[in-house]
Parts: C-alpha cells; structure tokens; sequence
C-alpha cells in the first residue's frame, strides 16, 4: 500500500478522498493547500500526491513545479473541477506540466483508486501521461 499525500482544500472533498484511500489500506496525509502539502513532502516519506488545482496559499500548478523541480521521480495525480476556468483546459495545463494521471471533478471514489493502483504498478518508471476519463 502507498503513503499518499492529498492536497485538496475542500474538507468534505479531502475527507471523502481520504476515506476511499485508506478503506483499502492506504496511508493518507491531508493538506488544505499546497503550502501545507509541500512542507509535508520535506519531512515525510510519499510516495503519491494527489493534488488540486485551484486553491488558495499555493495552487496546484505550483506543487507540479516544485516537485517537478526537486522529487521529478514522485508521482502526481491531478483533480480540477475546473472553476472559473473549464476543467479540460487546467487539466490539459496539468498535463504539460508533467502530471502523471489527470481526473475531472467530480472524482469517483473508483477512478481514484484505479489511479493509485496504476501509479504503484507502474512503480519508477519515466513519467507517463494517464487520462482516466
């Protein structure tokens, strides 16, 4: 099972995440904002981000290039629901900037355990670019 870092600022959203995750084992750490969760990679061992998009403090485009920059190995899941913005847009964005899987919010439960699960299969290889949708 993975250590899971999940960035996401809407408590509802990030409890209901997190809930699906650890129901089959996983270990979440939850952050409400990219600040948070980076401070949370320096001391502690992920081994998947699952991150937003738009979020107050530090975005989600922001956690893509810092860990771009210093973890290049970490995979990265992308969620947007969009906002002002359409959703295939930012995810296109998140795509360029190397996530490893993009979702369209709303998230099922399924598509993000299917996420993970391809992530831990896929393991150290390079980074490949998933669309689960």
């Amino acid at each position: 099972m993975a250590n899971i870092l999940l960035i996401e600022d809407h408590r509802v959203v990030r409890d209901a995440l997190s809930d699906a995750l650890e129901s089959v084992g996983h270990t979440v750490v939850p952050a409400e904002n990219g600040d948070i969760g980076l401070e949370e990679i320096a001391h502690r061992d992920v081994d998947i981000v699952v991150t937003d998009l738009l979020m107050p403090e530090r975005d989600g485009f922001e956690v893509l290039k810092q860990l771009h920059g210093h973890k290049p190995e970490l995979p990265v899941v992308v969620l947007s629901g969009g906002g002002s913005m359409r959703g295939p847009d930012l995810l296109e964005m998140a795509r360029a900037l190397k996530a490893d899987v993009t979702l369209a919010k709303p998230v099922d439960s399924d598509e993000l355990l299917a996420a993970v699960d391809y992530l831990m299969k896929r393991g150290a290889a390079p980074a490949v670019t998933a669309q689960l949708r």
